[in-house]
């Protein structure tokens, strides 16, 4: 009956859903780009090369950034381990979908995910015949998950997480929440605290594993190829000490740039790397923080290079912000000095970068509880505090190298989740 309910609404909801994504594309106008995808409708064509490979593709779902980065890895693992097996990427927002693109070109076929109504789901389904879908995370839809049982499609939550207070919304809406969950062919949990959580809500305790998270799987070299091109492009002096704050949102940046002026004082010539997690918001940010401000900054998007009078380099686009992480000397992660829950630290922890973060890291409590324990991270509350925890880093060399290697450690002790995550979809396939 709950599931009847809840479908009743979602089908209410579509014109609000479609509209409010027509309003969003006044500002980014990706939002309207192939809308009827989301209905299901005008989905891409499998490439002729791929036509006659329905039995063996696979489906996964990536909300946005964050998650498409997560799981790029088994992604690539897919696409390398046997040639037959075909990937469609579905994404939320235009930042996921973009980052797909970029990551993967041709090699995966990409569009938006279905609202989660019968008929958008079901008309997706028809179309790219998947042998099985593959969620991230906590990225959990009642009738996504339904309707793959009802064509026989297993679906595997992948580095699965959920919080404390994910479990207690789901536990409210349990007549709902309990068959979707147990309905689940595999979940790949990053923390045992995870497993108990899903096994709780009805999730067969069989099949609700404990793998670690594919995020500690980084590829490194990829990375500093990407690294090693960026700075050439950019011409950055390789003895200039590099402050990066990534992912920031709204409130943030002016945080940043008041804690870069009381930096200066000590480190004069460190050049600060601010990179908004919406690169949208980039003309709001300029206008407002930085055009008042004394210093000289400069947009990533003109192709210009650093020059030494340049103080502050603006990440507007998408797809560098990994590699300039593992360029940086200190790593600020945003999203943590508003109460937006962080982002992950991950990438610049594994290239020994210290981790500095604000309190709000609800996101991913777990690694930001752990990191701090090993020493790879520290925690900051304001712009005075934050400050002072850049300087202290920046001019302490000794210091700075002890709290990176306590954070690449801490990433290289967790390794392994993408050796086996992919075992299990091995398994799911051949079952």
């Amino acid at each position: 009956m709950m599931i009847f309910f809840y479908t009743q609404c979602i089908r209410l909801a579509v014109p609000v859903l479609l509209l409010r994504l027509l309003w969003r594309s006044r500002h980014n106008p990706a939002y309207r780009y192939k809308l009827f995808e989301r209905l299901g409708y005008t989905l891409p064509n499998k490439p002729e090369s791929r036509a006659n490979e329905g039995d063996h593709w696979i489906w996964v779902h990536a909300v946005s950034v964050g998650e498409t980065l997560a799981v790029a890895p088994l992604i690539e693992k897919l696409l390398s381990a046997d040639p037959k097996r075909q990937v469609v990427v579905t994404s939320t927002t235009p930042t996921g979908r973009a980052q797909v693109e970029r990551l993967f070109d041709k090699r995966v076929s990409c569009c938006w995910v279905p609202f989660d109504t019968p008929g958008s789901v079901a008309r997706f389904l028809k179309h790219w015949r998947p042998s099985l879908t593959v969620l991230v995370e906590t990225e959990i839809w009642p009738n996504m998950v339904l309707q793959c049982k009802r064509q026989n499609i297993p679906v595997m939550l992948a580095n699965a997480r959920l919080s404390s207070r994910s479990a207690r919304g789901y536990a409210r809406a349990g007549s709902l929440a309990k068959p979707v969950i147990a309905s689940l062919a595999m979940i790949a949990c990053q923390q045992k605290a995870d497993a108990r959580r899903f096994i709780v809500l009805g999730a067969d305790p069989h099949k609700t594993l404990v793998t670690g998270s594919v995020k500690f799987d980084i590829a490194r070299p990829r990375l500093i190829r990407q690294r090693d091109s960026l700075l050439e492009q950019l011409a950055i002096s390789s003895d200039r000490l590099i402050f990066l704050a990534g992912s920031t949102h709204h409130g943030e940046e002016e945080l940043v740039v008041a804690a870069f002026t009381q930096l200066r004082k000590t480190v004069p010539s460190v050049l600060l790397v601010l990179a908004p997690r919406h690169p949208e918001r980039t003309a709001s940010i300029t206008r407002s923080i930085l055009a008042p401000s004394p210093f000289h900054w400069l947009l990533r998007s003109t192709g210009q290079v650093v020059s030494a009078d340049t103080d502050i380099l603006v990440l507007d686009t998408l797809g560098e912000l990994a590699a300039l992480t593992a360029a940086a000397d200190v790593s600020f992660i945003g999203g943590s000095l508003v109460p937006h829950g962080g982002h992950n630290p991950l990438e610049a922890a594994a290239f020994g970068v210290p981790v500095i973060t604000g309190p709000h890291t609800f996101n991913f409590q777990q690694i930001f509880r752990a990191l701090r324990r090993a020493g790879g991270a520290i925690e900051v509350t304001d712009a005075a505090t934050l400050g002072q925890a850049v300087g202290e880093l920046l001019t302490q060399a000794a210091y700075r190298r002890e709290v990176g290697n306590a954070a690449s450690r801490y990433v290289e002790d967790n390794q392994g989740a993408l050796v086996r995550q992919h075992a299990l979809i091995d398994q799911l396939l051949s079952d």
